[in-house]
């Protein structure tokens, strides 16, 4: 399941993409603590902007998409060549450019399916009752929250904060509001 959010916390929401990757950018140069960020479609370089290492999914893919299409090929050439040798019109019974398109089309699926798996085991995606900060996170808002820690930052202090970044909307969960 995915990681719970914070029992308490401040979010901030932007609309514009730009405003909240440089606010991103910021909160992880402040190292806050627990910094959590959604965004409503991929956004390009983001996991660089939050100090993310390279994703093991693209390896992934790549590989299934290699096996997809070997597995085809063998499939052709295991029924094509030597085992139901048929010879249709004169046509070389090893003939890949035959076979172009579903070993392209085999190898799509491979790559597809293990990038739908591979997303929800990496990210820990289950069915359940999740909760989220906001409904439109995943329509047109980005969202960036802050856990609260009563030793370090204050919600006061975490609002003002994310004031000064540009937030065209601010909430607090689960803290005094002091």
């Amino acid at each position: 399941m995915a990681d719970p959010l914070p029992r308490s916390y401040v979010a901030g929401f932007w609309s514009d993409e730009a405003a909240f990757t440089a606010a991103a950018g910021a909160a992880r140069d402040a190292r806050f603590p627990g910094l959590t960020a959604f965004t409503p479609w991929p956004v390009h370089g983001f996991e660089d902007v939050m100090g993310h290492p390279r994703s093991w999914i693209g390896r992934a893919v790549m590989v299934a998409v290699l096996l997809g299409a070997a597995g085809c090929l063998h499939f052709f050439v295991l029924s094509s060549v030597q085992e139901w040798p048929i010879n249709v019109s004169g046509k070389p019974y090893f003939s890949p450019q035959f076979w172009l398109v579903p070993i392209l089309e085999t190898a799509l699926l491979a790559g597809a399916l293990v990038n739908l798996m591979s997303c929800f085991h990496a990210c820990k995606l289950v069915p359940g009752d999740l909760k989220v900060a906001d409904p439109r996170i995943t329509d047109d808002q980005f969202c960036l929250l802050l856990p609260v820690d009563g030793e370090r930052y204050s919600v006061a202090s975490l609002s003002r904060w994310l004031g000064d970044h540009k937030a065209e909307r601010i909430e607090s969960k689960g803290a005094d509001h002091a």
